[in-house]
């Protein structure tokens, strides 16, 4: 679609995907476990080191085995070890803004400079700021409010159109 439409003048800016990573329910594959794992090892390079930041002593988990490590699970308490859940949230900030810039990129290839590219949606699994500064010109938003819908948009100070928002 960037390469047919990416230069044509009625085309003023592009809305990639759609409230990334909105879901309340979640639910994990074997392959997002393993990717997961890989993560780890790359970030802390031992199970050892991994132990010592996640604290697993403290929480009863000590972990000598890669294969025991998972995102998190359902608890009897819906207490997770707090250092496990903050990995996952970075785990799963970084493919997501990993995909998001992916997507801009290709728009970026075939479009023209003044589009700028935006995404809406702000999750709690996801680093929206990182997301902004690496991929997006600016933030959309809808909200509801008295069956009135509101735009706001979140200026950038790197937004490229120039035109005030």
């Amino acid at each position: 679609m960037a390469e047919r439409y990416g230069s044509h003048p009625a085309v003023i800016g592009w809305q990639i995907d759609n409230e990334f990573n909105c879901e309340i329910s979640v639910f994990y594959s074997e392959a997002d476990h393993r990717a997961f794992c890989e993560w780890l090892k790359r970030r802390y390079g031992s199970l050892d080191e991994l132990n010592r930041v996640w604290g697993t002593v403290f929480w009863n988990q000590t972990y000598t085995d890669w294969e025991q490590v998972h995102l998190l699970r359902p608890t009897v308490s819906d207490s997770p070890n707090p250092h496990q859940a903050i990995d996952e949230k970075r785990f799963i900030s970084g493919n997501t803004i990993s995909f998001a810039q992916l997507q801009a990129d290709i728009i970026r290839k075939h479009a023209s400079a003044n589009q700028w590219i935006t995404t809406n949606g702000l999750f709690g699994h996801l680093d929206s700021h990182e997301l902004a500064d690496r991929v997006l010109d600016f933030f959309l938003t809808t909200r509801i409010h008295n069956s009135r819908r509101f735009l706001l948009l979140l200026r950038k100070s790197r937004l490229r159109t120039g035109v005030g928002v």
